[in-house]
């Protein structure tokens, strides 16, 4: 399940709200639309994603009809585009994957792009980002000490290993994240 709150924008405090939102087994990484309308949680031992809308005035996270979509196996971590029309999940596995799907703006519904996953070129991809410009996507791969490189289609945002498809990463790198310039 996922635990839900709301935020007392005074004084930070949260509040528990019930229920919780059900999801997968083993809930992961959460992510929120841009737009503030759709949630989606990576379920790592269900190899899914549950997608949500959030109820009006509360945020309660309320399941699509379709309350889940397929990823790749052990899906972790996930990253909405910065136009909000894709989402990418990056799939912890001995050879780990990057999922990708579009995003329906006026429902929130997830549909698998061609192809369902692409390579990461390493092993258990913990997470994945997005540049800030939407032109590029970028995956940790924990096992590999590396980092996945892509190019991303802007018109239908299905990414492209660039020819240099790894860098060197530190030990284990778990996270990934860029600056809002998009230059670090």
């Amino acid at each position: 399940t996922v635990s839900q709150y709301e935020r007392n924008t005074v004084t930070g405090a949260l509040i528990p709200l019930s229920p919780d939102a059900p999801a997968g087994a083993s809930a992961h990484g959460i992510v929120v639309s841009a737009d503030g309308k759709n949630a989606y949680v990576a379920n790592y031992t269900s190899k899914t994603v549950s997608q949500y809308s959030r109820g009006s005035g509360t945020g309660t996270l309320v399941p699509l009809s379709e309350p889940a979509v397929m990823a790749g196996p052990h899906p972790h971590d996930l990253a909405l585009s910065p136009d909000g029309t894709n989402l990418y999940v990056a799939n912890s596995e001995v050879f780990g994957t990057v999922s990708q799907f579009t995003r329906d703006a006026s429902t929130g519904a997830l549909l698998t792009l061609t192809p369902a996953t692409i390579e990461a070129g390493g092993e258990y991809t913990e997470s994945v980002v997005v540049s800030p410009d939407g032109s590029y996507a970028y995956a940790a791969n924990f096992g590999s000490n590396n980092v996945a490189q892509y190019s991303r289609n802007s018109k239908e945002g299905a990414l492209a290993r660039l020819s240099e498809a790894t860098v060197k990463a530190g030990e284990n790198p778990e996270g990934i994240a860029i600056s809002p310039d998009g230059e670090n």
